[in-house]
């Protein structure tokens, strides 16, 4: 590419302009497309804005509006602001500039050496905010301010038209097939194009613009922001849309592979560049990079990682979630109350938030403990004539299937019976420490040898003995210290239920017994999850044995209030619905389950599945997606983030989600939807269901299945109630089972 000759500059302002290009070897996904990028970051302020200050500035001199006692005022977020700081300096005028308070440091820092006044605006009103204070200030004092109104201001345009375009078809000695550059206030866009097409009509310009909501400084979404009046979107060939991350990501990637240090905008022409070059044979595509990276350097842009934050509301702390591997660690039930309801509501919530973890490429393991070497565990053997262990399996087998029917995922069930060596290791440390001590051959734990014992919880209770169920044979040196080890009793030295160590026949405590699991399962930081019979003493109790180990305490403690419920047992048909309502309060508060409240979620449920299985079927209208689309998405993406990021508010998100199918449903009836806009939406349902674990049955049924499903509908509607039940047993031999539900609803579960 020919390289521009510029004769000896007399002064700063005959830098401006007279960018290199420079290729772009390693991007081009085809040898036959040549990529360039137009650097203008090798302006003396920074970046591309320069040309327009300057331009600016001359026409409003020419027009007569400037003198040395007046002030330019002008929106900006942040180069067109360096580049007027730029200019005025040399031509010795006063300068103030409006701009959003969430502009990069480094911008601000800038403009403020170059003795520009600054008025920050609202970050939530972007460059919007910033426009509408420039213009108030104007309108109301004219004989102090002139404004240079870049979004309307013709100068913008002939800045590029009369310098960018031109060097461009010089550089490439008019070899350019496409021009790609991003859309901001759009004059490098417009006048570019403009010239451009003056020299060949046949040069294809793509303007590149954000999603709705998205984070690129200097750049605009023109549906969502008020587009400039200097923007004609007709004389672009074509307008691309690109993600925030794949934006920021290759400015990492050009920066890491090229050498070359660009702002964020310039990610974002490439991004669009790329797409272009995928789809031609060959060509030489000219992409616009603004400015450089240095003004970025305190934003997520270039942080080794994007910036992670993940908080839980603890029960005595907030919890704080790095980003690696954790287990996430609870109490399972008694073996006599599998389907005990404060225990599942628990679990599904750790099922959710291990998806939501995963989906963070954080590997988040579900474990659950079972303490099953305890009175209630032996009664219930006794009282059924089983040997402990054929009651573990069978404990076990029922676990796996309820869990199952809940759709949790990578759950591990862990029996204390398992790992009781475990136990005596932690015993014989705690002995050998001097924090616990051996009576009448029990073993218990010292609590007044622990400092910080009962910093939790107890700190704040006063501890009664009848609490307790303490009695007059009470053996321990003091009243709070807890049992780790206990003398077995002569039933169950003859049912041989019992752990022989140094100190005697033994059995375990639920406090050793559990700590003794995560001893010898969990290999990771763990976060522990209890409900209200968990808090006192135990978390208390449990964190002193932890402390005293190397595994450590845990990251905190997160309690999940429990169910108080009319439902006897688990049915079959409550499982997909409780798994939606066991997140609909919050977790902190007591969850009450009745009828009513069952069959307001099965609606809800088969909303949900509804609108997902209408979308699936239905014929759309072209294929360029509608950005109102791209915005629910996005939204509603952003919403589960961000209600699970910040204390995990499942509760909060329903709200959301019932707001956004109804959104999908108007859309479906009107079938107002293009090819793009569909896979857009399905790809939300599909998030959804990944996260939440809601599951449409009937979207993955084969089609006789269906066939059957439909013509028992029809039977059903027709009151023949005898083909309904004949057609309902064919199902049955196909391994389908089919639940009726209100008004001729109908759920399907494989056997």
């Amino acid at each position: 590419m020919k390289t521009t000759k510029t004769k000896q500059p007399q002064n700063l302002l005959q830098l401006i302009g007279n960018t290199p290009l420079i290729e772009l070897k390693r991007f081009s996904p085809n040898s036959q497309v040549k990529i360039y990028a137009k650097m203008e970051c090798f302006n003396p302020g920074g970046s591309i804005k320069d040309r327009v200050a300057l331009a600016m500035i001359e026409e409003a001199e020419q027009r007569g509006e400037l003198s040395q006692d007046k002030i330019v005022i002008e929106a900006t977020s942040g180069n067109t602001g360096i580049g007027l700081a730029l200019v005025c300096a040399q031509k010795g005028y006063k300068l103030t500039l409006l701009m959003p308070e969430s502009a990069s440091q480094e911008r601000k820092k800038i403009l403020k050496a170059y003795g520009a006044k600054l008025i920050l605006t609202p970050a939530h009103l972007g460059t919007d905010g910033a426009i509408e204070e420039a213009y108030r200030l104007a309108r109301e004092e004219p004989e102090k301010y002139v404004l240079m109104d870049q979004f309307n201001n013709p100068a913008s345009i002939k800045a590029h038209y009369e310098t960018t375009g031109r060097e461009i078809w010089e550089q490439t000695e008019g070899k350019i097939t496409h021009f790609v550059a991003a859309l901001g206030t759009s004059g490098t866009a417009m006048g570019t194009t403009k010239r451009l097409k003056k020299f060949n009509s046949k040069v294809f310009c793509v303007g590149i613009e954000p999603r709705p909501g998205h984070r690129i400084q200097g750049l605009k979404n023109m549906q969502e922001s008020y587009p400039p009046g200097i923007y004609d979107p007709t004389l672009l060939d074509e307008i691309l849309r690109v993600e925030d991350e794949e934006a920021f990501e290759l400015c990492r990637r050009l920066a890491r592979e090229e050498g070359l240090l660009v702002g964020m905008s310039s990610g974002a022409a490439l991004a669009g560049a790329l797409k272009i070059a995928k789809r031609i044979e060959q060509g030489v595509l000219v992409v616009v990079f603004p400015d450089g990276g240095e003004r970025y350097l305190s934003t997520p842009l270039f942080l080794e990682e994007p910036a992670f934050s993940f908080s839980l509301k603890g029960l005595t702390s907030p919890v704080k979630i790095e980003k690696k591997n954790l287990d996430l660690f609870t109490f399972g039930p008694s073996l006599d109350q599998l389907e005990e309801l404060g225990f599942w509501r628990r679990m599904v919530g750790l099922d959710i938030l291990a998806r939501y973890l995963r989906s963070l490429n954080i590997e988040a393991n579900i474990l659950v403990g079972i303490a099953d070497f305890e009175d209630r565990t032996l009664n219930l053997c006794r009282s059924l004539g089983l040997k402990r262990e054929k009651l573990k399996e069978r404990a076990k087998e029922k676990l796996e299937k309820i869990a199952s029917r809940f759709k949790l995922q990578k759950v591990q069930f862990l029996f204390a019976s398992e790992v009781l060596e475990e136990g005596v290791k932690l015993c014989s440390l705690l002995l050998s420490k001097g924090k616990a001590y051996e009576k009448l051959r029990s073993v218990y734990f010292d609590v007044q040898r622990e400092p910080e014992y009962g910093k939790l919880v107890l700190k704040n209770t006063k501890l009664r003995l009848e609490q307790r169920g303490l009695g007059v044979y009470y053996l321990k040196d003091n009243p709070k210290d807890f049992t780790l080890l206990k003398r077995a009793s002569l039933q169950d030295l003859k049912e041989g239920e019992v752990l022989k160590t140094s100190w005697g026949n033994v059995r375990p405590s639920w406090y050793l017994q559990q700590a003794s699991i995560v001893l010898a399962r969990s290999k990771n930081p763990f976060l522990v999850f209890c409900g209200c019979e968990h808090i006192l003493p135990h978390i208390d109790n449990l964190h002193s044995l932890w402390q005293n180990t190397a595994k450590g305490v845990p990251l905190g403690w997160v309690h999940i209030c429990g169910v108080k419920s009319e439902l006897l047992r688990l049915r079959e048909e409550d499982f997909f619905v409780l798994r939606s309502l066991f997140s609909a309060t919050s977790w902190s508060k007591v969850l009450e389950i009745k009828e009513e409240n069952l069959k307001m979620w099965q609606k809800n449920w088969r909303k949900f599945s509804d609108t997902y299985l209408k979308l699936k079927k239905i014929t759309t209208q072209g294929e360029e997606s509608s950005l109102k689309i791209e915005g629910y998405c996005s939204r509603l993406k952003e919403q589960v983030n961000f209600y699970l990021s910040n204390g995990f508010q499942l509760f909060r998100l329903w709200p959301e989600i019932f707001s956004f199918l109804k959104l999908v449903n108007k859309r479906i009836q009107t079938r107002d939807l293009s090819s793009k806009d569909k896979e857009n939406l399905l790809n939300v349902f599909s998030f959804l269901r990944d996260i939440l674990g809601l599951k449409s049955e009937e979207s993955t049924l084969p089609q006789a299945v269906q066939e059957l499903l439909e013509q028992r509908k029809r039977a059903k509607e027709a009151k023949n109630y005898s083909l309904a039940d004949e057609l309902r047993e064919k199902l049955k031999q196909l391994g389908y089972l089919v639940i009726d539900l209100e008004k001729n609803q109908q759920m399907v579960k494989k056997l």
